[in-house]
């Protein structure tokens, strides 16, 4: 199940058999925009800003590839993981199987958002600069 949600989320979503966008079909990882869209799925809110550097904390802290993300065994790790903050039970992943079959990823953002959506979430003073804590 947990390798059906994996491969869903490197379409894109979608129905299976579509051919996979542009993040994640080359090397087999699904990236920050594609885990976010998985996180909105599963009721996560907040701005891009705010998931970019929860995404980065979850790199960090998992040992993933903040550049390209998760590999399909990272990923099972941590949705199997009961103690963790991503542990998914075969209910919750049936249910996301689901709404990534009818709510597919939306168009990836270019290279300029992301490198913003980025600089956002490192200026954590909100000045226009990159800022130590």
């Amino acid at each position: 199940l947990i390798k059906k949600v994996f491969n869903a989320l490197i379409r894109g979503g979608g129905a299976a058999g579509e051919a996979p966008t542009t993040e994640g079909e080359v090397d087999g990882r699904i990236g920050l925009q594609r885990l976010q869209h998985c996180a909105q799925l599963l009721g996560s809110s907040g701005t891009d800003a705010d998931w970019s550097k929860q995404y980065w904390a979850l790199c960090t802290l998992h040992g993933w590839d903040s550049r390209i993300g998760p590999t399909a065994e990272q990923f099972a790790s941590f949705v199997d993981d009961e103690s963790g903050s991503g542990f998914c039970n075969d209910t919750v992943l049936q249910a996301l199987l689901v709404q990534l079959a009818t709510k597919p990823l939306p168009e990836l953002q270019t290279r300029a958002q992301m490198t913003k959506q980025i600089f956002d979430a490192l200026d954590v003073v909100g000045s226009g600069f990159l800022n130590m804590r």
